[in-house]
């Protein structure tokens, strides 16, 4: 209760302030009380507000939502959305080391010269190449994903089988 009146004492300081600052600079007196009476309202207001000084944009009950994967899902989509059907370079640097992990595990180094050829055998000579490009056509990109889904889930291209 006592911030509601609070509240009205000092919209109607504040309305007779504006009031009277109107009159001083010259408007008639009819046009200072509605300048008044409009201030009064405006103040008074955010008496009806449910939140009162705390309106504001709700804060998000669950902040854990605003990380993870529908932002990096986001974020993917839109790198892989470049110009001529082209990746974005951020995206071939990750795909190339996530290659280059997977390539770890069979004993290949895509860094390394004398690994080129087993890399080559592992991943088949489009992947390869896809990975020595700066932005590849989005096919060749989903093509490096397949070939690496597949190495991961264990078959070996060298010895045809599966492990």
């Amino acid at each position: 209760m006592r911030e509601l009146r609070t509240t009205a004492i000092g919209s109607l300081v504040v309305a007779a302030i504006v009031a009277g600052a109107a009159w001083l600079v010259g408007l008639d007196l009819l046009k200072c009380l509605l300048l008044a009476i409009a201030v009064a309202l405006c103040g008074t207001f955010r008496l009806f507000t449910e939140y009162g000084d705390n309106a504001g944009w709700p804060e998000p009950e669950d902040r854990g939502r605003d990380r993870g994967a529908p932002r990096e899902v986001a974020r993917l989509a839109w790198t892989l959305q470049g110009y001529a059907s082209r990746v974005d370079a951020r995206s071939a640097r990750r795909l190339r080391t996530l290659a280059a992990a997977a390539l770890a595990e069979h004993g290949a180094d895509l860094d390394r010269p004398e690994d080129q050829d087993r890399c080559r055998r592992l991943l088949g000579n489009r992947a390869h190449r896809t990975l020595a490009a700066d932005r590849p056509h989005y096919d060749d990109f989903v093509h490096v994903i397949d070939r690496l889904e597949h190495l991961l889930a264990g078959t070996d291209r060298e010895q045809g089988v599966r492990r």
